[in-house]
């Protein structure tokens, strides 16, 4: 609990209402995840379970993702809203919605606290591993809540003409990692 609200602390000292001359740009990001959940990493029984593995024991894992965003610039400071479309672990469809505030490095890479949550199918991970170990909250019979909660770390790799960059995207928290590579249209 101390490390949420430390957390959530350091994000309001970045949480300002953008004044000024504001800059607004909206992209949709296609993408492929690679992500580790943290608390599973040495449980091969749970994590063997997983689809699309990058390791035997299934603690790497790879998921396709879409995100389509808002960015709103005042110089260096940004503030993001992100839904997520993406499959799971357990290759299930899942959406979410992360909000990020944060400075925008030299570059165009940015350094931010991420703060949202994403839907799971609760009766399928049910299956495999316990609420407590899954770090989820119940929303209904068939549905979990998992927050998000942690660093992000963007890295703007390079850009296809004026509309598209490629980027890759980095996601740290208590729960799980991510490291994602995107092709973005911006529009």
């Amino acid at each position: 609990m101390k490390k949420s609200v430390l957390l959530f602390f350091m994000m309001s000292l970045f949480s300002f209402p953008l004044k000024g001359r504001e800059e607004k740009v909206k992209a949709i990001e296609l993408g492929l995840s690679m992500s580790s959940h943290l608390f599973l990493l040495s449980k091969t029984k749970i994590s063997s379970h997983f689809k699309r593995k990058l390791t035997s024991s299934g603690s790497l894992v790879y998921n396709p993702i879409i995100r389509l965003s808002q960015l709103k610039m005042e110089k260096e400071y940004y503030q993001k809203h992100t839904l997520l479309f993406f499959m799971d672990c357990l290759d299930l469809p899942s959406f979410g919605y992360a909000y990020s505030l944060g400075k925008e490095l030299e570059g165009g890479h940015q350094f931010g606290f991420a703060l949202g949550a994403y839907l799971l199918d609760r009766k399928e991970w049910d299956r495999v591993v316990s609420r407590k170990e899954a770090h989820y909250f119940v929303a209904s019979k068939s549905l979990g809540i998992t927050p998000i909660l942690g660093i992000e770390l963007n890295f703007k790799l390079f850009n296809i003409g004026e509309k598209f960059e490629f980027n890759l995207k980095n996601y740290f928290s208590f729960i799980f990692t991510s490291h994602t590579f995107t092709l973005d249209y911006l529009f």
